[in-house]
């Protein structure tokens, strides 16, 4: 059985540093396959484990009114990752 990696991270808004709930939080392939998804908790919190490791996955963050956040990460066995993602309003 292969071994797997963590994410986690807070989605805030840029300018006030307010947590965003309910930020649809998405991780793909670099094909564009979904892995999973999640949406943000009321403190703009989300958590993902059992990630894949040493291939590159695309992360896509999305809240209505505000600019689409995506960024390509690698996971790494025993390191869990933890983003603080910051999106600018429209």
């Amino acid at each position: 059985m292969g071994q797997t990696g963590k994410l986690s991270g807070i989605v805030m808004d840029t300018e006030t540093k307010t947590p965003l709930e309910l930020a649809t939080v998405s991780v793909f392939t670099t094909d564009s396959t979904l892995i999973t998804y999640q949406l943000s908790d009321k403190n703009g919190k989300f958590a993902f484990d059992k990630l894949p490791l040493k291939k590159p996955l695309r992360l896509n963050i999305s809240y209505t009114g505000y600019l689409t956040y995506n960024r390509t990460i690698q996971l790494e066995s025993g390191k869990a990752d933890t983003l603080n993602v910051l999106l600018h309003s429209i």
